[in-house]
């Protein structure tokens, strides 16, 4: 079951979500866990982001800084650096892709305004303040409200893991955040659930065997499921070599209503989409 919301407004644009999309993920820190998502010169990100778009992606998230865990959090003033040196270019290469902007404190947040990004992706959109959702209301952003608890530092610590009921928990917790930040007028949101943000590895799994609990929420869902470590620990292997888990727990995502996948491999995400539509297009006409 998918999103009672088929479409998101950004910028005034509709982004149609009939058929599930694809964000892409380009990595501008050296910190980054997958070191194949990683550009540090303007040339190899403009190569990347236009095998990505031939490859099928519909949206492009650019990440300044890394939060796998143990990742430092970085002088705002070099994330700043980061995002005019690689946002401008990329904008001015394809005016019509739709760029994403992986970030949470504020004086980031309106740089990539400014500079013209579409989407506010937010992994601490659980516990953000309501002064985020009233600058990216009032410029006409997409928001994506991720699940997470704690500070930057500690989203993995042990004693952020603590659930009653891990599913309905995050669910609750979403609800509570979506309710604040509709409160500035901000309406064009997407749920993360944070896959791999102050969970076990089994409370990551639990949530994806019940992630169409989400549609509760009534908006778009995307997951990060991509060569997590959630995958590659149960896979016993790495993130370099889980393209086949990543695609599993992508499957299984997308059947349970997902929206929106966040990946590293654009290009076999949409094969992905490619079945699992085929397969309700086949079943909804027996």
């Amino acid at each position: 079951m998918q999103s009672k919301e088929a479409a998101l407004c950004i910028r005034g644009r509709l982004l149609e979500l009939t058929r599930p999309k694809v964000m892409g993920v380009l990595n501008l820190s050296e910190d980054s866990f997958y070191q194949s998502s990683i550009s540090n010169t303007i040339d190899s990100a403009i190569g990347k982001v236009s095998v990505m778009i031939k490859e099928g992606m519909d949206i492009l998230d650019l990440g300044p800084m890394s939060s796998r865990p143990g990742a430092k959090l970085v002088p705002t003033d070099h994330e700043a650096g980061l995002i005019q040196k690689f946002l401008v270019p990329i904008k001015n290469a394809f005016p019509e892709l739709i760029t994403s902007l992986d970030v949470f404190r504020l004086e980031s947040i309106q740089i990539g305004i400014d500079l013209g990004v579409d989407i506010i992706n937010d992994i601490t959109g659980s516990h953000q303040c309501q002064d985020v959702f009233k600058s990216i209301h009032d410029a006409g952003l997409a928001y994506i409200l991720m699940h997470s608890r704690g500070a930057f530092g500690n989203f993995h610590h042990a004693d952020q893991k603590h659930y009653k009921h891990t599913s309905s928990d995050v669910i609750r917790e979403l609800a509570i955040a979506l309710d604040k930040a509709m409160q500035t007028g901000l309406q064009s949101i997407i749920i993360d659930p944070g896959f791999g943000f102050s969970k076990t590895i089994d409370q990551n799994f639990e949530l994806l065997g019940q992630l169409e609990c989400f549609c509760i929420l009534e908006r778009p869902l995307l997951v990060g499921l991509s060569r997590k470590s959630m995958i590659y620990t149960t896979c016993k292997s790495d993130q370099n070599q889980v393209l086949g888990g990543t695609l599993a727990a992508q499957t299984i995502a997308l059947i349970k209503g997902a929206n929106i996948l966040r990946t590293h491999d654009v290009k076999e995400a949409v094969q992905c989409i490619d079945i699992v539509e085929k397969m309700k297009s086949v079943q909804s006409g027996i």
